[in-house]
């Protein structure tokens, strides 16, 4: 037993903070129950979910429509997108040249991140803008024939339109925009074209062969993700940070070598065009074929083949309407191909 004696001030004293306390207990718990009926009455709040990137198997049903889309264009307007895609890579080239080659040449480093960061506009307008290119069709055509929302007939024709309709678009752009207007005729960025092209002409065939396949594998690795990202952030980022990765390097992509090496010769280059088409040109659209070609197949075998989950869009087993070369968007068309 223990005895606590106290004088009558101090028991006062304990008196008063035993009420105290018992008082502030009592209003917590009228908040508390106050809290309780006010979240009971209150309505339910609404489902707010912005989703900010597709699923790898989103983004490959994503193409896989994407390619069904290609080979249903009206020829004039497929051929008008190709020539602006190659005339949007060449405007990227133009800026990477202006950017890169006004640094001097023995500070390599800040010459080839200066390049690689202004070279991926080509590709951002082509995103945007809209434009059909021949090394991102290859994995879109590709994953397409697997997916059966496009035929091989179809595919093939619209790669050789898009090879031709870019060839002619970075001609065009390079020799009345910048070979014409003499916006490289000083140095130092005289002597850079000049060696850009005589680099891309010297090297041999299977070195810019290799050089091609990595090339297009990180500009339709760029291409996933821009189709994957739900926002103009997400995609201008995921194009940035692929393409600049290749520029820096100096892999070999076959639209861009198609802007560069024409514009070095007409600057005065020590090369030629047959040179071009044999030691640069081919070997480059080679590699650029297997490595989109191959991405499109690693999508397709690692997110549809003998997949049991249902997608989240359904893709029409069916083979779809090819390129027709009646087909033209300019012409009026007959009361019974539209009911058609």
């Amino acid at each position: 037993t223990i005895f606590v004696i106290m004088s009558s001030e101090q028991v006062n004293i304990a008196a008063h903070v035993v009420n105290v306390a018992q008082e502030s207990e009592n209003k917590n718990n009228n908040q508390i129950t106050h809290r309780h009926h006010h979240h009971q009455n209150r309505q339910p709040r609404k489902e707010h979910h912005v989703k900010l990137w597709k699923t790898p198997k989103e983004t490959m049903v994503a193409i896989a429509l994407a390619s069904e889309k290609k080979v249903q264009w009206a020829i004039d307007k497929y051929i008008l997108l190709t020539i602006l895609a190659g005339m949007y890579v060449s405007i990227g080239g133009c800026f990477a040249i202006a950017l890169g080659r006004g640094v001097p040449s023995y500070d390599i480093g800040i010459q080839k991140l200066l390049f690689a960061l202004a070279f991926p506009t080509g590709l951002v307008l082509i995103v945007f803008l809209g434009g059909e290119l021949f090394t991102g069709g290859t994995m879109y055509y590709t994953l397409g024939c697997f997916e059966r929302t496009s035929t091989i007939k179809s595919s093939l024709f619209g790669l050789f339109l898009s090879y031709i309709g870019n060839w002619g678009g970075t001609h065009f752009f390079a020799y009345l925009f910048a070979y014409l207007t003499d916006i490289f005729a000083d140095e130092p960025y005289l002597s850079g074209v000049r060696a850009i092209a005589e680099l891309k002409t010297s090297l041999p065939f299977y070195v810019i062969f290799l050089r091609g396949i990595v090339a297009n594998f990180l500009v339709c690795a760029a291409l996933i993700f821009a189709s994957s990202a739900e926002d103009i952030a997400s995609k201008l980022l995921a194009i940035w940070v692929f393409i600049s990765c290749f520029a820096a390097i100096g892999y070999e992509h076959c639209v861009a070598n198609m802007f560069f090496v024409p514009l070095g010769i007409w600057y005065g280059a020590d090369t030629t065009y047959a040179k071009f088409i044999y030691k640069s040109l081919i070997p480059s659209t080679l590699g650029n074929i297997i490595g989109g070609c191959f991405l499109g197949f690693i999508m397709w075998f690692l997110y549809s083949f003998h997949e049991d989950v249902v997608h989240t869009i359904e893709i029409p087993k069916k083979e779809c309407v090819g390129f027709n070369l009646w087909k033209w968007s300019i012409f009026p068309q007959k009361e019974k191909e539209l009911n058609k």
